[in-house]
C-alpha cells in the first residue's frame, strides 16, 4: 500500500514493459537495461510476456495468463538497441521475432495466445 509500504498486489503487469523503451530516451540507461533485462528473463522463461505475472517472474497470473501481442516488450528492446547500438538487443529482438513466428503466426496473420504454459492460441488477433 501507498502510506505503508506493504506489497498490496504482487503481480506485475506486461504493459510496464514500456518503461525501459522510456528511461533509454531519457538518459536512464542502466535502469533501462535492468529491468529489460528482467522483462525478458520473463518471456524466456514463460515463453511470452503474459497479461500479469508474479513479482519473481515465475508464475502466470490464473485469469490474466494470456499474451495478446502486446508490442511494449519489443518496442522497448528497438529503442535500446537503437540507443545503444548493442548487438545483444538486437539478438533479443530477432528471440522475440522468432517466438512469434514459431507460436502465434496462422494461416491470416498472428494470433493471441490464451495461455502462455500451453502456448493455446485465441481465435483472434489484437490491434494495438
Amino acid at each position: 500500500a501507498m502510506d505503508s509500504g506493504r506489497l498490496a498486489r504482487p503481480w506485475v503487469s506486461s504493459l510496464q514493459a514500456f518503461w525501459p523503451g522510456l528511461q533509454v530516451l531519457i538518459g536512464q540507461e542502466d535502469e533501462a537495461k535492468r529491468l529489460h533485462a528482467d522483462l525478458f528473463r520473463v518471456w524466456d522463461k514463460l515463453g511470452f510476456l503474459p497479461e500479469l505475472f508474479d513479482a519473481s517472474g515465475t508464475t502466470a497470473h490464473l485469469r490474466e495468463k494470456g499474451y495478446p501481442l502486446r508490442p511494449e516488450l519489443i518496442e522497448s528492446t528497438y529503442f535500446l538497441y537503437l540507443h545503444t547500438q548493442n548487438m545483444t538487443f538486437l539478438e533479443t529482438g530477432r528471440q522475440l521475432q522468432a517466438s512469434l513466428a514459431d507460436h502465434t503466426r496462422t494461416a491470416c496473420g498472428f494470433a493471441s495466445v490464451s495461455e502462455v504454459a500451453t502456448k493455446k492460441l485465441d481465435n483472434h488477433m489484437e490491434s494495438f
